[in-house]
């Protein structure tokens, strides 16, 4: 399959250069990308399991008999001063018991209260927080499965002044996974929605669920860009070939092979200098590629590909 970036011109770089940027996705035009909408800020039951393990922890080593003498050693003599026939012990005992006992019984409702910590404020607190970690950590590559769209060409290619440059998605630099639970280092399908999906916390004990949480994070976008037919690749940060420092942020860039490469597009308001420049490179580094001008079609509001 074919897959097209939408450039300006200085952009040209990815061709003479043979690199791809991936830049954090806080500087991408969407400003619901990779901002995830959380129900809890862990789920439910593995915060339940977490005190479970922490209660019959802390009750093995007779943690909670300690703390609950910790408190009554300053009362226990006021107690029995007040009320001679008290027996201590006895008083000891069962607030012990009951202890553990309240903590065992309302241990769903203590659960949920701590995932939710902080109300819809805390939530989307913790969702900037989770976007701000994904920041530092990938980048994104972003490609359509469409090379003559009007309104790209407006957007992205600073009003057909820049080019379309085709790579084959079926190259291995679009599928570089470390194994096969990798939920990035490939090449995938951006999925559209009107609803932003939801998460009941981060977990990442279990693969299908950080895959599933992946998925949803850094492929999910709204239904209003689904002209754009985007596919991603996301990639570590720390995997890159080298960095450029770009006002104050560093860039990740990745080598490309150049017979990843397919073809490019100029476009129609393209300068005759870009125009020199694509051939030129394309004549001395990337000979397999073809080159093309974008025209306006003679009958319909269309984009048609002239070769030079």
């Amino acid at each position: 399959m074919i897959l097209y970036k939408y450039v300006p011109p200085e952009r040209v770089d990815i061709l003479t250069n043979q690199e791809i940027a991936f830049p954090p996705p806080s500087i991408f035009n969407d400003p619901f990308e990779m901002v995830p909408r959380f129900d809890t800020t862990v789920p439910t039951e593995l915060l339940e399991e977490m005190l479970t393990d922490e209660m019959e922890r802390a009750s093995a080593a007779g943690e909670i008999e300690s703390r609950v003498d910790n408190q009554l050693g300053p009362i226990l003599p006021l107690l029995q001063e007040k009320y001679p026939a008290l027996n201590v012990d006895e008083l000891t005992n069962y607030l012990r018991d009951f202890s553990v006992r309240w903590v065992k019984e309302n241990l769903p409702a203590v659960s949920e209260l701590y995932s939710t910590m902080g109300g819809q404020d805390g939530l989307a607190a913790f969702g900037e927080q989770t976007q701000q970690r994904i920041d530092a950590l990938c980048g994104v590559f972003s490609l359509s499965g469409v090379g003559s769209n009007i309104l790209m060409w407006s957007h992205y290619a600073r009003s057909h002044t820049g080019l379309v440059i085709a790579f084959k998605s079926e190259h291995p630099f679009f599928d570089r996974r470390r194994n096969a639970d990798d939920p990035i280092r490939r090449i995938k399908p951006v999925q559209y929605h009107r609803v932003r999906p939801s998460h009941r916390g981060l977990d990442f004990r279990s693969a299908d669920i950080a895959v599933e949480l992946v998925d949803h994070m850094l492929f999910s976008k709204a239904i209003d860009w689904a002209y754009e037919e985007e596919w991603r690749m996301i990639m570590a940060t720390e995997d890159a070939d080298r960095f450029l420092d770009a006002g104050g942020k560093r860039l990740p860039l990745f080598n490309v092979p150049s017979d990843a490469f397919h073809s490019v597009t100029i476009g129609m308001r393209a300068s005759k200098d870009l125009e020199d420049l694509v051939v030129e490179t394309v004549r001395k580094d990337l000979s397999h590629v073809d080159v093309r001008r974008a025209v306006l079609d003679r009958d319909e509001y269309a984009i048609v590909l002239a070769d030079l």
